[in-house]
């Protein structure tokens, strides 16, 4: 397994995972109208090609060249990182495969000197919190972002201490 840091050439392929991870993650959690509004929301190629171009570093998790999986952070200010996806195939997930995502963005942010990671994780999304809270990361509070059409992400934030 082995991952690349996305370019703007990798936008499809991220257009063609998300719904298949989103689907099995939010689609109890949020209904269908309020999915699909985010995933054209967030997942169409102008909005992916402003994210990398205001610097969220997309990376790519290949299994025997085959995308399976992608994450994303940002640099927030000097030391701090923010997580801003971290996604796994449904048919991969379990396999330890966000684990190794993960663990890859904790290794090249400390070599960028990070101190601190934080992430937002929707509320009732209770498998990626007990990932998070597992791997070390603390509810720091709740927040809900107004996202447009009366939508709303009901998030924690959470924090990881890197020293």
């Amino acid at each position: 397994m082995i991952i690349e840091e996305a370019t703007k050439a990798d936008i499809p392929f991220i257009i063609e995972i998300a719904p298949f991870v989103w689907i099995s993650t939010y689609l109890h959690i949020l209904g269908k109208e309020q999915l699909d509004y985010m995933l054209h929301l967030f997942y169409n190629t102008t909005a992916l090609e402003k994210q990398m171009e205001e610097q969220q570093r997309f990376f790519i998790c290949k299994q025997d060249d085959k995308p399976i999986g992608f994450a994303s952070i940002t640099k927030e200010k000097e030391q701090l990182y923010k997580l801003q996806k971290l996604y796994v195939l449904p048919q991969y997930q379990g396999n330890r495969l966000g684990q190794y995502l993960l663990d890859y963005i904790i290794i090249l942010i400390i070599s960028e000197n990070a101190k601190t990671l934080i992430l937002n994780v929707n509320r009732f999304n209770s498998p990626a919190i007990k990932f998070y809270t597992k791997n070390g990361f603390i509810k720091m509070k709740e927040v809900d972002i107004e996202i447009g059409k009366g939508y709303y992400m009901n998030d924690f934030i959470m924090e990881l201490n890197l020293i």
